[in-house]
C-alpha cells in the first residue's frame, strides 16, 4: 500500500495490527522465512460433513521485520494422503502480497481433494492426521511450513451420536395444540437430520432428546404448522432447552409461472440489469467446455439483451466467450471483454480487446485492441456511466477509462505503490459505491481494497480470504457496510470506512454475498442467512444456488436449475416452488446468475455450463398473484389488476394482466384522447410495449375485451 497520511488508513492499519497481535498470542508458531513468521491459525480438528464437505484450512502469515516482505513470493499446499498430493490454495494463483512491516495476512486451503479422493478411502468414524506442507518461494530461496490437521470422518449421511445429551421441549400454547412441528438439527455447514418429537400436552408441546457428537455449536431449525426459527445451541446447556413456538405464520401469498425457457448454445458467465428500463444482458461464459466442439460454441456466442418480460431486444457476436462484461444502470450502453484464457495472456495478440455496445441496437460504438489493459474477467460501468473501471488477470491491475473517448484516465498499481508493483492478483470484481467516489476491488491476493476514482490511489486494503465470486461483492443500502462471498469458500463483512473485517465465516462452496432491503441480513450461495451486524446465523434455506431477497426483504428467493424458490428468512422452511423450468441437470450446469424485478413481479435465471448444447439456457418467470401492494393502484373500478412497469419508461414498458388474457386489445391514447397506438389479439398475461415515434409525456392506456373496458392505467414516457 502506498504511504499515505489519511486518518482512516492509519485506523485501518491500527485496527489490523491489533487483530493480529491477538491471532499470534492465541496460535501456534509454525516457522519463520525472510522476516515472515508463520501461525496455525483456526480449527486443529475437520470434522466431515459436521464442519462441510469442502472445509477450509487456514496458516496466518505476519512479516514482523522491519522491512516489506519479498515481492514474487508462490505458495501451494500439498498432502500426501491426497490423490495428486496438490491441495486448492489461496491467494488465488499462488502468488502472496507484499506486506509491510506489521501486516498480516493468510494463505487457506480446501480439504475437498483430501476428502473427495483421498489415497487411501476413508471408513465412517475414522480420525486421521493429515499433514499439510505450506511451501514459499520467491525464485531466490525457498521453504515449508508443516501444519497437522486431525481429520474425522463421520460418514456420507450420520447420525450424530456421544457423551452430551440434547434435552428440550418445544412449547406451544394451547389454542395452538395440534399443529405438526419439525425439528433439525445441523451445524454451520451441514444440512443436518430431523429429531423425533413426542407430543405431551398444551402448553407444553413436544418433547425431544438425542445424543452429539462432541462439538462446540449445533443448529435446531423449526419449522411445520408454525413460524420457522433457527436456534444456535449453547452445548453447555444442552439439556435444559426450551423453545417457544411463534404460532403466527409466514404470509406468502405469490405464485409465479415460466413465461419462456431460451434455447441457446453456450452458457452465461454473468448478467447484468438495468432498472429504469427493467432490461437485462447476459454474457456467454462457461468454466467447462466439451473438447472438440469448443471452440465453434465460443466463437458463436452471443451477447442478448432481453426485457424483463421475455423479449428478445437484440444480440451480438462477440467473436469468443465474454466473462468480463457489464451493462450501464440505465441500459443506455453494454460494455464486454473477450475471455482471455484463450489468448495465453499475451500483449501481442490482437484478439484482446475491449468493447462498447449501444445499449438500444446493440451496435459497437468504440473497440480498443492490443493491450494487457484489455485482458480482464471484470469490467464495471459507473452509475452515471460516463466511466468504466476495467480489471486485468495477468497484470492484477484497475484501470479507469473514459466511456465517452475509451481513453484510459489511470491505471493502479503504480511501480510506486509498496503492495502492488507488480499487480494486486486477478481482479476479479469491481464495485463503485453509490456516489462514484470510491471503487472496491477484489483481487487473487486475498485483498479488498477501496480505491479513490479520483486519482486510483489506494484508501485501505483488507485481506478477506479469497477473490470474490462472480455474485461475490455487494454494497449495503447505506454504504457502510460490504459483504465479500469468496471462491475460497467463505463470506465476510467489512466496514467500508476503514476496511475493518467485522466477521467471517467459512462456508464450504464457492460463495455469493447480497442484503437484504434493509440492510439487515446478509445472505450466500450456500442457502445461509446471517445478521449483518454480528455474523450470527440466522436460517438456512435449500441447496447451493444463486439468490436475492424480496422487495419486502422477508424472504429469499433463490433460483437453480431454472427453479424458482422462496424460503424464510429465519429458516428452512419452503414458502413457495414455482413450477421449474427445464434447465438440465448435469455438472457445471447450475445457474450463476439471476435477477427478480423490484416488484418481485418478473425474474430470469441463466444457465452456466451446457453437457449438451442446444440446449434451455434462460428461464424466465412471471409472478401471477401477489400482494397488492405490490402494484401500483389502476384509474377508476378495474376488472383486472394491470400492473405496468418501469413506469415512467424510456423504449420499452412491460404490461401484466393478473387475468389471462384471449383475443384482448391494447389501446394508447395521449392526454387529448388521440388514439396514438393499438394492438390486438393479445393472449396470455404479458405484453412489451415497444415505444414508436412517440413524444414525451403522459398517456393513457385501456385493455379491453371485446367492447368491454377491464383496466387502464396512465403511463409517463421520458426522452
Amino acid at each position: 500500500m502506498r504511504k499515505c497520511n489519511s486518518r482512516n488508513l492509519l485506523c485501518a492499519l491500527t485496527c489490523l495490527a491489533l487483530v493480529a497481535q491477538s491471532n499470534r498470542l492465541h496460535s501456534q508458531f509454525l516457522g519463520e522465512w525472510q522476516g515472515l513468521k508463520f501461525y496455525a491459525y483456526g480449527k486443529d480438528t475437520i470434522e466431515y460433513p459436521y464442519d462441510g464437505t469442502n472445509p477450509v484450512g487456514h496458516l496466518m502469515v505476519v512479516n514482523e521485520a522491519t522491512t516489506n516482505s519479498p515481492a514474487q513470493v508462490t505458495v501451494k499446499a500439498t498432502c500426501s494422503l491426497a490423490a495428486g498430493g496438490l491441495l486448492n490454495v489461496f491467494p488465488n494463483g499462488g502468488k502472496l502480497a507484499i506486506l509491510l512491516p506489521g501486516d498480516t495476512s493468510f494463505v487457506n486451503n480446501w480439504f475437498q481433494e483430501l476428502l473427495d479422493r483421498p489415497t487411501l478411502p476413508f471408513s465412517d468414524g475414522e480420525y486421521r492426521t493429515a499433514r499439510v506442507d505450506y511451501h514459499f518461494d520467491n525464485g531466490l530461496s525457498s521453504t515449508a511450513v508443516s501444519r497437522n490437521y486431525t481429520i474425522y470422518y463421520a460418514g456420507k449421511n450420520p447420525i450424530p451420536s456421544g457423551n452430551t445429551q440434547l434435552l428440550g421441549k418445544i412449547v406451544v400454547p394451547a389454542y395452538a395444540a395440534g399443529r405438526s412441528c419439525r425439528l433439525n438439527l445441523s451445524t454451520m455447514n451441514w444440512k443436518g437430520i430431523n429429531i423425533p418429537l413426542t407430543y405431551s400436552a398444551p402448553d407444553t408441546g413436544y418433547l425431544f432428546s438425542t445424543s452429539l457428537h462432541d462439538r462446540n455449536t449445533w443448529y435446531l431449525t423449526l419449522s411445520g404448522q408454525v413460524r420457522s426459527a433457527t436456534i444456535e445451541m449453547d452445548h453447555t446447556r444442552a439439556t435444559s432447552v426450551r423453545i417457544e413456538a411463534d404460532t403466527t405464520m409466514e404470509n406468502f401469498i405469490s405464485t409465479y409461472d415460466t413465461v419462456s425457457n431460451v434455447v441457446t448454445t453456450t452458457g452465461f458467465w454473468r448478467g447484468a440489469f438495468s432498472a429504469s428500463e427493467q432490461t437485462v444482458a447476459f454474457f456467454p461464459g462457461q468454466e467447462n467446455w466439451q473438447a472438440g466442439r469448443d471452440s465453434m460454441l465460443k466463437s458463436t456466442a452471443k451477447i442478448y439483451k432481453y426485457t424483463l418480460g421475455g423479449q428478445l431486444l437484440w444480440e451480438h457476436v462477440p467473436g469468443w466467450e465474454t466473462w468480463g462484461g457489464d451493462m450501464s444502470p440505465d441500459g443506455r450502453f453494454v460494455a464486454y471483454a473477450l475471455y482471455t484464457g484463450k489468448f495465453g495472456n499475451s500483449a501481442s495478440n490482437d484478439q484482446l480487446r475491449l468493447v462498447l455496445l449501444d445499449g438500444a441496437t446493440g451496435q459497437v460504438i468504440w473497440s480498443l485492441r492490443d493491450s494487457l489493459d484489455f485482458e480482464s474477467y471484470e469490467i464495471a460501468f459507473s452509475h452515471q456511466a460516463d466511466l468504466i473501471a476495467v480489471g486485468t488477470t495477468g497484470q492484477g491491475k484497475v484501470s479507469l477509462f473514459d466511456r465517452a473517448t475509451g481513453m484510459r484516465i489511470w491505471k493502479t498499481p503504480t511501480i510506486a505503490m509498496a503492495d502492488g508493483a507488480n499487480g494486486f492478483g486477478q481482479i476479479r470484481k469491481i464495485l463503485f459505491d453509490a456516489q462514484d467516489d470510491y471503487l472496491y476491488v477484489g483481487s487473487g491476493d486475498n485483498y479488498l481494497r477501496k480505491i479513490r476514482v479520483s486519482d486510483g490511489a489506494v484508501i485501505w486494503r483488507t485481506c478477506v480470504g479469497g477473490w470474490p465470486f462472480v455474485n461475490g461483492l455487494q454494497l449495503a443500502p447505506g454504504g457502510d457496510l460490504i459483504a465479500v462471498g469468496m471462491k475460497s469458500a467463505m463470506v465476510a463483512c467489512v466496514r467500508t470506512s476503514d476496511g475493518v473485517i467485522l466477521w467471517s465465516r467459512d462456508t464450504g462452496n464457492f460463495d455469493d454475498a447480497y442484503f437484504s432491503p434493509d440492510g439487515k441480513y446478509i445472505a450466500d450461495f450456500t442457502g445461509k442467512v446471517f445478521e449483518a451486524a454480528s455474523g450470527k446465523l440466522v436460517g438456512k434455506g435449500g441447496s447451493n444456488s444463486v439468490g436475492q431477497f424480496t422487495s419486502d426483504g422477508k424472504y429469499v428467493c433463490r433460483m437453480g436449475k431454472g427453479n424458482m424458490e422462496f424460503f424464510s428468512v429465519q429458516a428452512s422452511s419452503l414458502a413457495y416452488a414455482s413450477p421449474s423450468g427445464n434447465m438440465n441437470n448435469g455438472p457445471g450446469e447450475q445457474p450463476q446468475w439471476m435477477f427478480l424485478s423490484p416488484e418481485d413481479s418478473l425474474g430470469v435465471v441463466a444457465a452456466r455450463d451446457m453437457g449438451n448444447p442446444p440446449q434451455t439456457g434462460l428461464t424466465f418467470f412471471r409472478r401471477t398473484r401477489g400482494p397488492l401492494s405490490n402494484t401500483v393502484r389502476p384509474l377508476g373500478r378495474q376488472a383486472v389488476i394491470l400492473e405496468c412497469h418501469p413506469n415512467p419508461f424510456l423504449q420499452y414498458c412491460n404490461l401484466w394482466s393478473s387475468e389471462e388474457l384471449s383475443n384482448a386489445t391494447i389501446m394508447l391514447e395521449n392526454v387529448f384522447g388521440q388514439q396514438v397506438a393499438k394492438y390486438t389479439r393479445l393472449d396470455g398475461h404479458g405484453f412489451t410495449l415497444m415505444r414508436e415515434n412517440w413524444p414525451d409525456g403522459l398517456y393513457i392506456l385501456r385493455l379491453f375485451r371485446g367492447n368491454s373496458l377491464l383496466a387502464s392505467r396512465k403511463l409517463v414516457i421520458l426522452n
